[in-house]
């Protein structure tokens, strides 16, 4: 066998081992949900310091959460800060879904006082839409999440504290 073939069988080799284990490597690490919001909080991470992209960064931090398996806490934490982000650079609204989105997912995984919060920042959103109603029913929510067995009394407290030490939601509500 010539030096000639045995460098084209071996760049074929090359060719075909690529084909199979790059696709496979990229495939496993795409599957892991935290690996890929990791990734994804690392570019938010990068444009961070220039306010004129906390647009892009809240995107981020929102597919970051969403993309993170529903069941981790720092999903919801990272939809939170989407929240508040989206909330500061003046999209009100989608503020107040992604913190509902944060709520309902907290709470399904059983993280009362998470929940709570997400509710009470939602509510606050509320507010400053004019929202009386959904203020109410929010403040009523973490109202009976406060009077759950899982919570011990300094959580109770807390929870029970949440819309009557904020003065703009113990007005509406």
């Amino acid at each position: 066998m010539t030096n000639a073939r045995i460098n084209q069988l071996s760049a074929a080799a090359a060719i075909l081992v690529a084909a199979i284990l790059v696709p496979a490597v990229a495939h496993a690490q795409s599957n892991d949900p935290n690996e890929r919001a990791n990734a994804i909080v690392k570019q938010a991470e990068q444009y961070l310091a220039e306010p004129s992209h906390w647009s892009k960064v809240a995107d981020l931090m929102k597919a970051a959460g969403e993309v993170q398996g529903a069941d981790e806490h720092r999903s919801v934490v990272r939809l939170l800060g989407a929240g508040n982000i989206y909330y500061q650079i003046g999209k009100i609204q989608v503020a107040r879904d992604v913190f509902m989105e944060g709520a309902e997912r907290a709470l399904a995984n059983g993280d009362i006082e998470l929940g709570a919060e997400a509710l009470h920042r939602a509510a606050a959103v509320a507010v400053a839409q004019h929202d009386a109603n959904f203020v109410r029913e929010a403040g009523e929510r973490v109202q009976r999440l406060a009077r759950s067995p899982l919570l011990n009394d300094q959580q109770r407290a807390r929870l029970d504290g949440l819309f009557t030490s904020d003065r703009k939601l113990a007005k509406v509500n």
